[in-house]
């Protein structure tokens, strides 16, 4: 049985001067790229322009494919944070949190507004939460 979805796309080509074509595919609800192809100059302008079937690609590879089809939702996240943690043990501690969970944490704490202190002088940080759920595609 041919198992096919619809969803939202976009597509990004880009080339390099290193004779590289990228090709890049995503999911615009999913807000995840899931393909990306790598094709030589040849091998895109067989496939584009001179409308050969079925050219050899440099490299594909496909990715987030559980995410295909389906709408990323967020959510805001703050927690309590020791007075002495680091960068990777905000991210460990987080990481804990959420192992167990459908939601995957940012775990990036760049920003200035990422570690902040509360009304009462204690330290905390914030992150965004992410996770991504089944949605009906209107044909």
């Amino acid at each position: 049985m041919e198992i096919k979805k619809e969803f939202n796309a976009s597509i990004t080509i880009q080339s390099s001067y290193e004779d590289d074509i990228k090709i890049v595919i995503r999911d615009s609800d999913a807000s995840r790229a899931f393909i990306e192809i790598h094709l030589t100059r040849e091998q895109f302008i067989n496939a584009a322009m001179n409308r050969l079937g079925e050219t050899d690609c440099k490299c594909a590879v496909a990715y987030n494919i559980d995410k295909l089809g389906k709408k990323m939702i967020t959510k805001p996240f703050e927690f309590p944070i020791e007075e002495n943690w680091k960068r990777e043990d905000i991210i460990s501690h987080v990481k804990d949190l959420y192992k167990d969970t459908e939601w995957l944490p940012d775990t990036s704490f760049s920003s200035r507004r990422s570690i902040f202190y509360d009304s009462k002088n204690r330290k905390h940080a914030r992150t965004i939460l992410r996770t991504w759920v089944n949605q009906e595609v209107l044909p």
